[in-house]
């Protein structure tokens, strides 16, 4: 049962709001789940060539969400999520566990469908004050942030925004984030993505340098130039033939905020930067 989000993210939900969690003899209402889920898996090709392995990367999750109050009849929320597997997948060999559905670990085929969240997010809108409710952005679990975030995103809830700014400075920031602000129109959102260039992993975080370079040739901030000249200069450095995600968007930026357009060479923006102040090697 280790990992499984019944209690943790509940539990870190009730925490936010205030509210106390304790035993079913002791409390004004209760909340029982039930649930069935099916992890899914499917057969990758290693990256070199080499092999094959399988893995589960889906799940097919149901189930319903029952809340009881003393005198009243009870409400039930269902839920329903199928998560297809993924196109891609990385090897690890502590989770390949065989070609048998009972040797998915349960708690990273449960998570990910996101219907448990859904149904907590559907629970709590519209009975908790909305500055209480925007402020679960907060709970750290990645996959509730992305439910709620969905719902925020379909809501339109811009009373999120101060949230979602602080979230971005945290260890574990979502692009999500950034691209609600961005469509909000929030300038806000640059400094924290200045913040975060310089430590940009191109594996894990090419989404967040998309929605970055979106940000920066939107806004067109002159304070914004050295942060892609430094991320240029990183990424050129890495990938010689400079052919790495996000490199066409960084130079649009570049061309946005200028008003220019100098190519693709980097060494011209840099010239270009440090004759107007904005760029010192």
């Amino acid at each position: 049962m280790e990992g499984i989000p019944y209690l943790q993210v509940p539990r870190e939900i009730m925490n936010q709001l205030g509210i106390e969690v304790v035993s079913c003899d002791d409390s004004d209402y209760r909340i029982k789940v039930f649930t069935t889920s099916r992890p899914i898996g499917a057969t990758y090709s290693s990256m070199d060539g080499s092999g094959s392995f399988y893995k589960y990367t889906g799940a097919e999750t149901s189930g319903r969400l029952r809340v009881d109050l003393a005198g009243q009849p009870a409400m039930i929320l269902r839920f329903q999520h199928l998560r297809e597997p993924s196109r891609i997948a990385f090897r690890d060999d502590g989770v390949l566990g065989g070609y048998e559905e009972k040797d998915a670990p349960f708690a990273s085929t449960f998570s990910p469908t996101g219907a448990y969240y859904d149904a907590w997010i559907s629970l709590l809108w519209n009975r908790v004050p909305e500055e209480n409710f925007v402020s679960l952005v907060q709970v750290q679990d990645r996959y509730w942030q992305a439910a709620i975030l969905r719902f925020i995103d379909k809501k339109d809830i811009r009373s999120s925004a101060p949230y979602l700014l602080r979230q971005l400075e945290t260890p574990l920031p979502s692009s999500d984030q950034a691209r609600l602000l961005l469509r909000w129109n929030d300038e806000r959102v640059l400094q924290p993505l200045h913040k975060l260039m310089p430590r940009i992993n191109m594996i894990q975080d090419y989404k967040m340098v998309f929605v970055a370079m979106k940000a920066f040739k939107h806004f067109k901030k002159v304070e914004s130039v050295p942060h892609i000249l430094r991320f240029m200069e990183r990424m050129d450095q890495r990938y010689p033939k400079k052919t790495y995600d996000g490199r066409v968007e960084a130079i649009e930026a570049l061309k946005a905020i200028s008003g220019k357009d100098l190519g693709s060479d980097l060494n011209l923006w840099q010239k270009w930067a440090a004759d107007n102040d904005l760029w010192s090697p």
